[in-house]
């Protein structure tokens, strides 16, 4: 904008006139910003509730959808109570992080609530560390080698 009043001669008739801001109006009020004040400036009658949301609640648990899946039966279910006898899993090692020194990687491993710290060739529990890179080591167990990764 200043870069156009600077190049602006003035009327085009040649004479020089003064402008100057006219009086505001000052009977009005500013304008309303946020909805609270606009709310406590306006008059508004008491109204009525039109519609309300009362019938929308629900007043019932929502059905169970796998209901159509349970047992049939007394007897599916008796059969299904049966616990199967199951071998307890075995804990494998977690894979926690590596490190490197002057070339030689470590495994820091966590099994059965320790924290080991392993290079290649160390053994622990039954596992022995064939090799530690980068992002992962490699174990082996009853000649079964697995890549375990971060």
């Amino acid at each position: 904008m200043a870069g156009i009043w600077w190049g602006w001669d003035g009327v085009p008739s040649g004479r020089q006139e003064i402008i100057r801001e006219t009086k505001n109006d000052t009977s009005s009020s500013p304008p309303v910003f946020s909805a609270s004040d606009r709310d406590a400036e306006e008059e508004r009658p008491e109204g009525r509730l039109v519609e309300g949301t009362a019938p929308s609640l629900r007043r019932r648990p929502l059905p169970d959808i796998f209901a159509g899946s349970a047992p049939k039966s007394a007897a599916d279910s008796a059969e299904k109570a049966r616990p199967v006898a199951a071998a307890p899993a075995a804990e494998l090692p977690v894979l926690c992080g590596t490190m490197e020194h002057n070339g030689a990687y470590l495994a820091l491993f966590r099994h059965r609530g320790e924290t080991l710290v392993c290079a290649a060739g160390d053994s622990f529990d039954g596992y022995t560390v064939v090799s530690v890179y980068q992002d992962g080591a490699q174990l082996e167990k009853d000649g079964i080698c697995a890549a375990v990764s971060m």
